[in-house]
C-alpha cells in the first residue's frame, strides 16, 4: 500500500479549480502570497504544477484570507470566506451552499462535519501536525565543493554537530559560532553518520574503513580522545539512556543483514534481526522509553520498497507497524532516516517520485506514522508532514524535548565531462565541463567519427537523447520519443541507434515496462527490439567492431545473466552469468559492465577491488586482483585498444579516474572530491574520454516548534 496520496494538480485550470477561483485571481496569489506552484521544467511560464497538501497547508496558514476575488471579479460573501482554509471537501461544500441557497447554517454544519471526519482520520490528534506549515531554517551554508555529508541536533536543541568535505564540527545554533572537533589518525577517515549521547557531551559516529564500517564515541569538549566501539558495524543508534547501542552488520559481504545490540563499550552483542539481502535492514531508532528498537526492512532494488518492523530491545516476535507501512516506496535509502518522537511518533524521511523526470531522484518528503507499540495495526496512521521538489532529505534528528528537528537536504545533478588522454590511452589532461546547463546529463556514447557525444538529459520535463559536437555548446536532438528516451548507442554496424524508451510519463528507472528501441541512422521510424520491467542490471552495451553482436545483461535473482543481442533479431543465446555481491544500497551504481572493442570479451567490477574478465570464446571467468590501495571499484569501460581498462575506484570520499592494465597496475589519470564519476565512454580513436559527473548540494536544515 502506498503513502496516502499528495495528489498533483497539473495546470493552472486544475489549480483554479481545485481553489474555486478565476485563473487571474490564483495567478496573482503566487506573486503576492506566495501560493505554492511549480515550473514544469523546460517548459513555459503557463506550465506548471502543484501539490494538493500543499495548498491546503498554504491556506491553512492564511494564504486565502484577503478577499480573494470570485469568478466574477467581486469579493466573496464572508460565510465562504470563512471556509477557505478548510479540508478540500469543506470548499466544495461550501461553493454547494452558494449554488443552490442552503444558507449559512448548512455550511457551518458541512464544515464541522468535515473537521470531525478529518480529526477523525488523524487518530485524534486533529489536523495541526499534518497540515499546518513547517518553520525551516537553514543552518549551515556550504558549496556543493564541502557539502555537509552528516549532521545531528543537539539533545537540548542548540548546537549541531555536522561533518563536512573539510572536517568535523559543532555549531551554536543561536550565534553560528562554530568550533572544529579534532579526530586521530586512527580513525582513518570522517564519519559518514553522527548521533549525540544522551549526556550531550559526546557524538556517536559510524566511520568508513576498507574493511567494513566501525562505531566510534567521540568527545565534543576534547576532554578524552575518541574511542572505538565496534568494527564491522554500521548506522549505529544510542538508546534514551545512553548504555545500549543498536547497530547494523557492517562488514563487506554482510552490510545490513543482520540488526545488533550492545553496550556502549561494545560489550555483551546480542542479534535481534536477520535479512537475506545485502542492506536488507536499515535505518534502527531506538522507542522514547527504550523498551522497543524499529527499523527499515528493504524487500526491493530501486525503487526501494521498505517495511517498518518494531522488535522488543530484549529480543522477541517482530511486528510490522501499520499496513500503511508495509510496503512504502522510495527512490533512495537515506542515512538516518526515521527519528522516533517523545510523543510516540516514527518520524521517516521518503524519496518520491516527482510526476515528472525532474533530472533528480524525486522528491523528498517527511511522514509520520503513529508508533505507540500499544496501539493496534489499525489505529496507527502515516501522514505527510511536507514535501521538498527535487530535493534528497536524510540524516534526522530531534532535539530531547521533540521541539526541534535537523536534517539534512541533498540537491544531486549530473553533467558530462571530456579529458583529453596521452599516448597509448595513458594519462589525461584536466578535463572540461561539456554540457554547461543546470538539467542534469549522463554520458551514452560518441559518434563514430568522434566529433560529437551522444547524451541523455532531462530538458522539456523528460529524459530525451542529445548529440552535441566537441566544439558546440547547443546539442541536437537525436532522439525523438513520445516519453522518456535514455541510454542511447550505435549498433557495431553504425546503421542504428539502439535505446532505451518508457512510454508512460514516469521516471525512467521504475519498474515500468521498458523498450528497446532501434531507430536507422539515416532517419526513418523507430521499431521494437524487445519489451520486458525495468531493472538495476538491465542494460545493453555495443562493441565498435562491425559484425560483432551487442550485450544484453539482466538481473535473474542473485545473478547477473548476459546474452547476446542482436539489432535486429532481438535477444539471442545466453553468454554466461556472474553472481552480483553488491550493496542493494544503490543497486546498480556499485556494479558496472563493458564489452571490449571486438566483443569478445567482458569485464565486470562490484564495488570490489578487482576486475571480472570473461572470454566468451571459453565462457571462463578470470580475476585481476588491482594493486592495493584505491578502494573498491565502480564504474569500468574498456580502453579502444582492448588492452587495458578505465575505472573509477572509491576511497575516503575521494573518486578516482585509473588506467588499469591487464594485470593490476595502476595509474591514476584524476581524482575529484566528493563528486561520483561513472558512465566511462571512450572515444572510437582513443583520443578522449567522456564521462559523468554528479554533484551534491547538500546542507544541514532544522523545523523550529516540530
Amino acid at each position: 500500500m502506498e503513502p496516502s496520496p499528495d495528489r498533483r494538480l497539473n495546470s493552472w485550470k486544475e489549480i483554479a479549480g481545485y481553489l474555486d477561483r478565476d485563473l487571474r485571481t490564483v495567478q496573482r496569489w503566487e506573486d503576492n502570497k506566495g501560493l505554492p506552484v511549480y515550473r514544469v521544467p523546460g517548459g513555459k511560464r503557463q506550465a506548471v504544477f502543484a501539490y494538493q497538501g500543499e495548498i491546503d497547508r498554504w491556506l491553512q496558514a492564511g494564504g486565502g484570507d484577503a478577499q480573494p476575488a470570485d469568478s466574477n471579479g467581486g469579493a466573496r460573501p464572508a460565510e465562504l470566506r470563512r471556509t477557505v482554509g478548510g479540508p478540500p471537501d469543506s470548499r466544495v461544500r461550501s461553493t454547494a451552499v452558494r449554488r443552490y441557497g442552503l444558507g449559512v447554517a448548512a455550511a457551518i454544519f458541512l464544515v464541522a462535519a468535515a473537521g470531525l471526519a478529518a480529526y477523525r482520520w488523524l487518530g485524534g490528534r486533529g489536523p495541526g501536525k499534518a497540515s499546518r506549515a513547517l518553520p525551516e531554517k537553514q543552518l549551515t551554508a556550504n558549496p556543493p565543493e564541502d557539502r555537509v555529508v552528516a549532521a545531528a541536533i543537539s539533545p537540548d536543541g542548540k548546537h549541531l554537530a555536522y561533518r563536512d568535505l573539510t572536517g568535523l564540527f559543532v555549531r551554536a545554533i543561536e550565534s553560528g559560532e562554530t568550533r572544529a572537533i579534532s579526530v586521530p589518525r586512527e580513525m582513518r577517515s570522517l564519519p559518514g553518520m553522527l548521533q549525540w549521547l544522551p549526556d550531550g557531551g559526546q557524538l556517536l559516529g559510524e566511520v568508513y574503513a576498507p574493511e567494513g564500517g566501525e562505531i566510534w564515541v567521540i568527545p565534543v569538549s576534547g576532554t578524552g580522545p575518541p574511542k572505538l566501539v565496534r568494527r564491522l558495524a554500521a548506522a549505529p543508534a544510542i538508546s534514551p539512556d545512553g548504555r545500549s547501542i543498536a547497530f547494523l552488520s557492517g562488514g563487506p559481504a554482510a552490510v545490513g543483514r543482520e540488526l545488533w545490540v550492545c553496550g556502549i563499550n561494545g560489550e555483551s552483542p546480542r542479534r535481534l534481526a536477520t535479512s537475506e539481502q545485502l542492506n536488507g535492514l536499515w535505518n534502527p531508532v531506538w522507542s522514547p522509553d527504550g523498551r522497543w528498537i524499529a527499523y527499515w526492512r528493504n524487500k526491493g532494488t530501486h525503487p526501494f520498497t521498505v517495511a517498518i518492523e518494531i522488535q522488543p530491545a530484549s529480543g522477541g516476535p517482530t511486528r510490522t507497524l501499520s499496513p500503511e507501512s508495509s510496503s512504502l516506496k522510495t527512490n533512495w535509502l537515506p542515512r538516518a532516516g526515521m527519528s522516533w518522537a517523545l510523543d510516540w511518533r516514527l518520524i521517516v524521511a521518503l524519496t518520491e517520485d516527482s510526476g515528472d523526470a525532474g533530472g533528480s531522484l524525486g522528491d523528498g518528503s517527511l511522514w509520520s506514522l503513529s508508533g505507540d507499540p500499544a496501539l493496534g495495526a489499525a489505529q496507527r496512521k502515516l501522514e505527510r508532514l511536507a514535501r521538498w521538489p527535487d530535493s534528497v532529505v536524510g540524516h534526522l534528528s530531534l532535539a530531547a524535548d521533540g521541539k526541534r528537528l535537523a536534517l539534512t537536504k541533498i540537491r544531486p545533478r549530473h553533467d558530462v565531462y571530456v579529458g583529453d588522454l596521452g599516448r597509448d590511452g595513458r594519462g589525461m589532461q584536466a578535463p572540461r565541463r561539456f554540457t554547461l546547463d543546470t538539467r542534469g546529463s549522463e554520458a551514452d556514447a560518441w559518434a563514430p567519427d568522434s566529433e560529437a557525444i551522444v547524451y541523455e538529459s532531462c530538458r522539456d520535463g523528460k529524459w530525451e537523447i542529445f548529440r552535441q559536437g566537441l566544439n558546440e555548446t547547443v546539442p541536437e536532438k537525436a532522439i525523438k520519443s513520445s516519453g522518456h528516451a535514455w541510454n542511447g548507442t550505435f549498433s557495431p554496424d553504425r546503421a542504428w541507434y539502439l535505446y532505451w524508451e518508457e512510454p508512460a510519463p514516469a521516471a525512467p528507472r521504475d519498474p515500468h515496462p521498458g523498450r528497446l528501441m532501434r531507430r536507422p541512422v539515416a532517419g526513418g521510424q523507430p521499431e521494437l527490439v524487445l519489451e520486458e520491467p525495468y531493472n538495476d542490471l538491465l542494460d545493453f552495451k555495443c562493441p565498435l567492431k562491425p559484425g560483432s553482436d551487442c550485450v544484453l545483461s539482466r538481473r535473474e535473482g542473485k545473478e547477473m545473466v548476459f546474452y547476446s543481442l542482436d539489432p535486429v533479431r532481438g535477444e539471442g543465446d545466453r553468454i554466461a552469468d556472474i553472481e552480483v555481491k553488491t550493496s542493494l544500497y544503490t543497486g546498480a551504481g556499485d556494479v558496472d559492465w563493458s564489452v571490449s572493442p571486438d566483443g569478445s570479451r567482458l569485464a565486470v567490477v562490484d564495488a570490489q577491488p578487482r576486475i571480472e574478465v570473461l572470454a566468451r570464446s571459453g565462457r571462463t571467468w578470470r580475476e585481476i586482483s588491482v594493486e592495493p590501495g584505491w578502494g573498491p571499484l565502480r564504474s569500468i569501460a574498456w580502453t579502444t585498444d582492448g588492452k587495458a581498462f578505465y575505472a573509477v575506484s572509491w576511497l575516503s570520499g575521494t573518486y578516482n579516474l585509473l588506467h588499469v592494465t591487464t594485470t593490476g597496475g595502476v595509474e591514476a589519470l584524476w581524482s575529484k572530491r566528493p563528486e561520483e564519476l561513472s558512465s566511462l565512454r571512450p572515444s572510437p580513436d582513443g583520443k578522449r574520454l567522456a564521462f559523468t559527473v554528479e554533484t551534491r548540494d547538500s546542507n544541514a536544515w532544522m523545523i523550529d516548534n516540530f
